[in-house]
């Protein structure tokens, strides 16, 4: 066998492991997917430029349900930071949608050198 034929049968074995899932079942919720991270959308061509190139499975920790495919940043970053919490997940998108303006950042605010001038011209140093 093959170094490479190796890793994707560890791979397989992992997730059947872990998740129960055999490589059928996990390709039938890809496909159910579109090949595609179901929060942002990635496909694997854009994840083969990221860390982790494969989507994952996403379950409930509660009870271990599996929700679907996400991609690493998504699974390891967004739920963990939303708490797996939908309310605060629709408080985002009602805050995303709002058209609030509380007036204008200076351009490139972002740049260290507009920050700094930002805060002398706020404190009127």
């Amino acid at each position: 066998m093959s170094p490479a034929a190796r890793k994707e049968a560890a791979r397989w074995g992992r997730i059947k492991r872990k998740y129960g899932l055999s490589k059928e079942q996990w390709t039938a919720i890809y496909d159910d997917q579109d090949g595609r991270c179901y929060i942002c959308q990635r496909d694997e061509k854009q994840l083969k430029r990221s860390k982790s190139k494969y989507l994952c499975v996403d379950h409930k920790h509660e009870d271990g349900k599996i929700r679907g495919l996400l991609c690493g940043f998504c699974n390891n970053k967004i739920l963990p930071a939303l708490k797996e919490d939908p309310e605060m997940a629709m408080r985002i998108v009602n805050y995303l949608k709002e058209d609030r303006n509380y007036g204008i950042a200076p351009p490139n605010i972002n740049k260290r050198q507009n920050k700094k001038k930002a805060l002398v011209d706020v404190t009127g140093d």
